[in-house]
């Protein structure tokens, strides 16, 4: 059975989390989505991605579960 978009999201960003070097192995969709919620503008540039642009490439399935993802990263 294939992961829900909300938990591939938190595992990916909470990998990252724990050591930033391996966002160099993502996707790019993967890359961004984990750049917005870490907040990271700066990887966003390393992409030459604005925030309106990565929005855009992630798409709106991931885009929908951003928040829900962000708020349990806060609390743990």
């Amino acid at each position: 059975m294939a992961q829900d978009t909300f938990q591939i999201l938190l595992d990916l960003t909470e990998r990252i989390r724990r050591d930033n070097e391996q966002r160099h192995v993502l996707s790019t969709g993967e890359y961004l989505a984990v750049a917005l919620l870490l907040n990271r503008s700066d990887w966003l540039d390393e992409k030459s991605y604005t925030m309106v642009e990565a929005i855009d490439h992630i798409g709106p399935q991931w885009l929908a579960e951003l928040r829900d993802v962000e708020r349990v990263l806060q609390n743990s």
